[in-house]
């Protein structure tokens, strides 16, 4: 039923707004028809064409109604079709994120199929945002591939936008021989077309491109008469043209003195004619002159007037690009802090907008401000942070920048070893994207012949079809007299199809469950087998030294290589050693019984001060040993219902993680009250206490450990197996810590 709706409701649009009215009027023909085939599926895409302009909002549900029904009946152009037009769709809605995604899946399938036009065309379409993004390396990244499908399939129109974006890209990169090479091929595209109107651009663009100084001096011929006879007639909008392309002609001559006084005559005029819009451009031209003169201060004040304009303005990405030139400015005078908090600020802007690609490239900045102050601590983290991104958004010109400074960093860290792996990954990346390149071409000229036969096949489809929609025109007469009956069957079609639909659409929840409940499953699992890993390394290394250590020990005492004296000295050494080694032991034999299927818990009521009692008696001589005053607080009956043997190893754990990060003459005080139905235990000491950064690890899936005010050692086991089983007897555990000052580790269990 919803489907039937929608079909009238478009038609009714495309009425409204007389939108390709004739085309849309074949079209008619399709969906009135109801064929449920690929011809439907392409009037969905065209009918949102339609719409890209006027209306996206809509054009996005039509291009999602086209991929749905491709996707139902197979149909794997459609399904590629439809994903571009929702890329397009959420271009024009200014969602240059949701595009990039929508375009990467149409090449997906458009691959499966051998679709070398599709893709080519997808590939221009990404070009063309990462061009407007100022992001030239992934636009000419992705121009490139476009060209090499498009070359296999001849498609001259496509393929000369590519050319051209190609060398728009180049030209704006300041690399004019390379530009002059892509506009002179797609002034030869053009020809072949006799486009004469386009082939007479493209020869004034090659023109210049090919003798740029001369160009420049023709310009400036041109526009100053230009200037004069806009100053005769006083039209002031004219005049601060001028002005501002005069300017920009000695910036790119270098002449700077020359450029500037151009750019601050237009700056004026721009702010008598209250134009904000070319006064922030004309002042962003004076910084950048400003910074070419090494006047670093006078840069920054202008930069920040244009920065003022742009906070008024509410445009973020302008708002963005001026914090960025703000930083490069601190960077020049050797102001890091300044630097620094600028490119934060324009972090903030990307991440908000959800532009990945952005953000990465601030993230390298920041990376890059790091090194040159010889900081490769805080450059690895904002490096890695980068690489990340750039690896899951697959953009291949970020993730060799990125490659190329995480090698600068461990390379000047003195870390050969990780150097070595980013170097061979960055030239990896590099030398993909010239192979890319090599085995497209030859896979698709490959497939080529395959490819023709489908698309003449096609082409007889559509001939077929055009023919059924005459025949159906002439039907149309016959259909008017039978309209009352017709609409009462489509009444009783619309209900069936309606059921039908929610009965699908009840299945496909149902295995959206299971999927999610899979998926759910699959991640516990492989989240098991790390910690499993990480519990085999403990055991082959941090359980067996101590007890090899006491071997070898025993063994040089054996055959006299140390006498009993020398023994005896390091008796309290050994002693400490099996210890730890005797309580981590025990921590790994008490998670392998909580992971053991069938575990059963015993709860029983006990007097919790037992448990406290006992444990003061076996850790006294540890805490006297580091000088550390133990104080067991508790008093009064303490009944509480839990497992006596869970509940002890966690008071266990907690006592002795207080008495290996205290010093002498720190106190560990243990304390309890009754909240509700509830016994809190606290355990508090007045130890070195735990970075801020390092608490949300305590109680995580991962183990983690650092070592005591002793060096003792630990494995990270112990807090894991804490909150496990204080949530298995029905409490909570947390921690209260501030470094320097101490901890407060605290839980509670039930009241018997």
């Amino acid at each position: 039923m919803i489907r039937h709706f929608y079909i009238f409701i478009f038609l009714s649009i495309a009425l409204c707004f007389s939108v390709h009215a004739s085309k849309i009027d074949s079209l008619n023909i399709f969906i009135k028809k109801n064929t449920f085939d690929s011809n439907e599926v392409k009037a969905y895409c065209y009918l949102a064409e339609a719409y890209y302009k006027i209306n996206p909002d809509s054009a996005l549900v039509l291009s999602n109604a086209a991929y749905k029904l491709a996707h139902i009946i197979g149909y794997k152009k459609g399904e590629a079709d439809g994903l571009k037009c929702i890329g397009l769709s959420y271009k024009y809605l200014g969602q240059d994120y949701n595009a990039l995604k929508y375009y990467q899946d149409a090449i997906f399938v458009y691959s499966d199929i051998n679709n070398a036009k599709g893709i080519g065309n997808c590939h221009n379409l990404i070009g063309s945002i990462y061009f407007s993004l100022t992001n030239y390396n992934a636009a000419i990244f992705n121009f490139n591939r476009a060209i090499s499908f498009l070359v296999i399939v001849n498609d001259k129109e496509d393929l000369y936008n590519a050319y051209n974006n190609l060398a728009a890209t180049y030209y704006n990169e300041e690399v004019y021989d390379k530009a002059a090479d892509y506009y002179l091929k797609a002034l030869l595209t053009k020809e072949s077309l006799n486009d004469k109107k386009t082939v007479s651009t493209n020869s004034s663009n090659i023109s210049g491109l090919y003798d740029k100084e001369s160009a420049y001096k023709k310009d400036l011929e041109k526009y100053a008469k230009s200037l004069k006879a806009s100053e005769k007639i006083n039209d002031k909008e004219a005049i601060s043209s001028n002005l501002n392309q005069i300017g920009t002609i000695y910036y790119s001559l270098e002449d700077y003195d020359r450029a500037l006084d151009f750019q601050k005559k237009a700056l004026t005029l721009y702010s008598e004619l209250k134009d904000d819009k070319n006064k922030v451009k004309s002042l962003n031209n004076i910084g950048n002159i400003y910074s070419k003169q090494k006047k670093y201060d006078s840069s920054l004040y202008v930069h920040y007037k244009a920065l003022e304009l742009t906070q008024k303005s509410g445009n973020k990405n302008s708002i963005s690009s001026n914090f960025i030139s703000i930083s490069k400015i601190y960077k020049l005078k050797h102001n890091y802090d300044s630097s620094y908090q600028y490119l934060i600020k324009a972090l903030s802007i990307k991440e908000a907008q959800h532009d990945k690609i952005a953000e990465a490239n601030i993230l390298l900045n920041l990376a890059e401000l790091f090194i040159e102050q010889n900081n490769y601590s805080k450059a690895l983290s904002y490096a890695e942070k980068a690489f990340s991104i750039a690896n899951d958004q697959k953009a291949k010109p970020e993730i060799i920048n990125a490659t190329g400074i995480l090698y600068t960093i461990y390379k000047n860290s003195n870390n050969y070893q990780k150097a070595l792996y980013f170097h061979e990954l960055n030239k990896l990346f590099k030398d993909s994207v010239v192979n890319a390149y090599k085995s497209a071409e030859i896979g698709r000229l490959a497939a080529k012949y395959e490819y023709d036969k489908k698309e003449e096949k096609y082409l007889l489809e559509q001939l077929k079809t055009d023919l059924l929609n005459k025949n159906e025109i002439t039907t149309q007469r016959y259909l008017i007299i039978t309209f009352s009956l017709s609409t009462a069957i489509l009444l009783l079609i619309v209900f069936i199809v309606y059921n039908s639909k929610k009965q699908k659409q009840k299945e496909y929840k149902i295995l959206h469950e299971k999927n999610i409940e899979i998926e759910n499953q699959s991640h516990e699992l492989l989240e098991l087998n790390v910690l499993k890993n990480k519990l085999f390394s403990i055991i082959a290394h941090d359980l067996r030294t101590p007890f090899a250590n006491s071997i070898d020990m025993l063994n040089l005492l054996d055959n006299g290589t140390i006498s009993y004296e020398e023994f005896n000295s390091f008796l309290p050494a050994l002693t400490n050693n099996i210890k730890s080694g005797s309580n981590l032991l025990d921590n790994l034999l008490a998670w392998a019984k909580s992971q053991m299927e069938g575990e059963k818990m015993e709860i029983e009521k006990f007097d919790f001060r037992e448990v406290i009692l006992h444990k003061i008696d076996v850790f006294e001589k540890n805490a006297t040993d580091k000088g550390i005053l133990l104080l067991n607080n508790i008093t009064g009956l303490c009944n509480v219902m839990a497992d006596k043997n869970m509940i002890d190893l966690v008071v266990r754990n907690l006592v002795a993680n207080a008495i290996k990060f205290c010093n002498k003459n720190d106190t560990i005080t243990i304390t309890s009250e009754i909240i509700n139905d509830k016994l809190q235990v606290c355990i508090k000491d007045t130890g070195r206490g735990i970075e801020q950064k390092n608490i949300p690890k305590l109680f995580g899936n991962e183990m983690f450990s650092t070592y005591g005010t002793a060096n003792e050692k630990g494995s990270g086991l112990g807090l894991m197996l804490c909150k496990d089983f204080v949530e298995k007897n029905n409490g909570k555990i947390w921690v209260e810590s501030e470094f320097g000052e101490g901890s407060k580790f605290c839980f509670t269990i039930p009241l018997a």
